[in-house]
């Protein structure tokens, strides 16, 4: 299980364990032997912008980072968002 802390007021901080979006679909891109080419053509979007995600230079919208997860094989994605009074919210992806 993958579980990333979100900030929608700021989607590019890290969490306390100072993992960051773009760092775990970087680690789980080689995990799973996977070139940038390969997942970005799954996931239907230019390897340049896999390669911005995956250094937090940019963050993807929801729909674009679930084809990113599917492309990695993520095959269980839940989402835990924050009521009104949290600013944060959580994801959990499961293989």
């Amino acid at each position: 299980m993958v579980e990333i802390s979100l900030d929608p007021l700021n989607p590019q901080s890290q969490t306390k364990s100072n993992v960051s979006l773009g760092s775990v679909l970087l680690s789980m891109r080689r995990m799973r032997g996977s070139t940038q080419v390969t997942i970005s053509r799954e996931a239907g979007i230019s390897r340049s912008q896999l390669s911005r995600m995956e250094t937090n230079s940019v963050t993807p919208n929801l729909s674009t980072f679930l084809r990113i997860l599917r492309a990695l094989g993520v095959s269980n994605i839940y989402l835990k968002l924050a009521g009104p009074k949290k600013a944060r919210g959580k994801l959990h992806a499961r293989n």
